[in-house]
């Protein structure tokens, strides 16, 4: 074994009458190696050496980026979403207050969805809408971490800053302002319009990284099944 190791062990189970005393402890360290042979020294030295480029190796190891790679089936499902929101955005008809000015919930009350409901129902799952609708219709998925809802967001391909984004899209404040004229209307309309191009390009521009984001937050590396139970809007 090592001089050093050996030594301090030595020490440590000597009877505390025949113990070094503090010079003595200085000495050692100074001097792993006294009472060997130039060539035993060597040896010892070199396994030392060895056993710190080890540590010094494994050490930095640990400490290397995590490299992973997308998901394949979070990229065809991420494709899928950029493809529905660009319909959306294209068709260009949002959830509306009793004033047609846009709302941001999940589903208004002519049936129009918002943008995260509308890629939650085109996804093929438009019992999760209606349960969401039912149970908080002004729920937020960002503050969703568990239950089917969960699952689906865990398989879309967006990352949880992405779904906040889209979802965000439509939360406007009016002020006290009560009386609204048709411009105003339009223009509100627009405003929803443009934000959510801005966030396409945005979607597009950080494809490669978000799906790294999202490969790295799937349960075991598997995109989960989504079973409708209830509650459906499971928080905490």
């Amino acid at each position: 074994g090592s001089p050093i190791v050996s030594s301090v062990y030595a020490r440590a189970t000597r009877p505390a009458s025949a113990r070094s005393k503090p010079n003595d402890a200085l000495r050692l360290s100074q001097q792993p190696y006294s009472g060997l042979t130039s060539g035993r020294r060597g040896f010892a030295h070199a396994d030392d050496m060895k056993h710190l480029l080890l540590i010094a190796f494994f050490t930095a190891c640990a400490h290397q980026p995590q490299v992973v790679e997308p998901h394949p089936e979070l990229a065809t499902r991420r494709a899928q979403m950029l493809g529905y929101l660009a319909e959306y955005t294209e068709r260009g008809v949002f959830p509306t207050d009793d004033r047609g000015l846009p709302l941001s919930v999940f589903e208004d009350a002519h049936g129009v969805r918002c943008p995260m409901a509308e890629l939650i129902y085109r996804s093929g799952h438009p019992e999760l809408v209606a349960a969401i609708v039912a149970e908080d219709n002004h729920a937020r998925l960002g503050d969703i971490h568990e239950g089917p809802v969960h699952a689906w967001m865990l398989g879309s391909g967006l990352t949880h800053d992405e779904i906040v984004m889209i979802q965000g899209i439509a939360d406007i404040n009016y002020g006290r302002t009560f009386t609204i004229e048709q411009p105003t209307i339009t223009a509100q309309r627009e405003r929803v319009r443009g934000r959510l191009e801005t966030a396409q390009a945005a979607l597009r521009k950080d494809q490669r990284d978000s799906l790294k984001a999202a490969t790295l937050v799937l349960p075991q590396h598997r995109v989960p099944v989504v079973k409708i139970t209830r509650p459906a809007i499971a928080k905490h």
